[in-house]
């Protein structure tokens, strides 16, 4: 009976290590996507201006020419 115990005693440490292990990486992709998305729209953004910003000089020049 203790043995019995002690063995299901063993396996929910065991289980509940391996769970706190899952929540740990799930909490570091998350981060890591979030990150990722963050890039992405900063580049976009970039993006966005320098495509402004072009489409202005070619403005200016054809006004001036």
């Amino acid at each position: 009976m203790i043995c019995l115990c002690f063995s299901i005693v063993r396996r929910l440490i065991t289980l509940i290590s391996i769970q706190a292990q899952l929540l740990a990486q799930a909490e570091a992709s998350q981060k890591q996507a979030q990150s990722a998305n963050d890039a992405a729209k900063k580049l976009m953004e970039e993006k966005e201006n320098i495509t402004n910003m072009v489409g202005l000089k070619k403005n200016t020049l054809q006004t001036t020419a």
